[in-house]
């Protein structure tokens, strides 16, 4: 399923047009020809999955970054703060030693075993983490975030997407109780109607602006570690 939704995502953005708008000075990067974006697709999964078992972590670390950056400058229109933020973060992680400890690298090579780290490690991370929240939480002070746009968009786009909402597949067994089968689409029409209602969508565009803005002060305290947490 999960495997089925990233590939029509990966189509829908990168595969089904011969234009895409470009960033100044990088026109000539293009979508990679056949079967070159499904592979593209599956070599960053596996340099994910390094990255998190810590296997040959700097190598997968980079494969992760540049492929990160080749996605992101293939569509200017497909920017997003959490991409540009996952960017930032895979070029930081080449150079931290986050494999030290319980990871497959720490196991091969005794070398890299460590139960420490240095604190600049600590400190490089928490201050990237401030600037994007903290200018995350200003940019979304204008007129139409506050007014509730693009995210009005986002979530009508959710909800008319049936895939999301889809009881009988996400959840197969309920077709075989009528009872728990009529609930579940009645908590889902529910849910439907709570995320369109207008107030909703306002306290969730205020929202966002405060917890951006407080998170990034937050995180620069030694005391705040179980809101860090939440």
């Amino acid at each position: 399923l999960f495997i089925q939704n990233d590939y029509r995502k990966l189509e829908n953005d990168y595969m089904r047009s011969d234009f895409y708008p470009k960033y100044y000075g990088f026109e000539w990067v293009e979508s990679l020809p056949g079967w070159g974006m499904y592979y593209m697709i599956w070599t960053l999964f596996l340099a994910a999955s390094g990255i998190t078992f810590g296997a040959l972590y700097p190598l997968s670390s980079a494969i992760f970054f540049v492929l990160k950056v080749y996605m992101c400058l293939l569509d200017v229109s497909l920017y997003s703060d959490q991409q540009y933020y996952t960017i930032l973060v895979s070029f930081l992680m080449i150079f931290l030693p986050a494999n030290g400890n319980v990871s497959f690298d720490s196991y091969i090579y005794p070398k890299v075993k460590s139960t420490t780290a240095p604190r600049w490690c600590l400190l490089i991370l928490q201050f990237q983490q401030c600037v994007v929240y903290l200018y995350f939480g200003i940019a979304r002070m204008n007129e139409d975030w506050i007014r509730g746009e693009p995210l009005r968009h986002w979530i009508i786009q959710l909800v008319s997407s049936r895939d999301n909402f889809d009881v009988e597949r996400l959840f197969p067994f309920v077709n075989s109780f009528p009872i728990l089968h009529s609930a579940t689409n009645q908590v889902a029409w529910l849910a439907e109607q709570f995320l369109l209602s207008e107030f909703v969508i306002y306290l969730l565009a205020c929202c966002v602006i405060i917890f951006s803005i407080s998170a990034s002060f937050v995180l620069l305290l030694s005391r705040g570690n179980y809101f860090k947490v939440a």
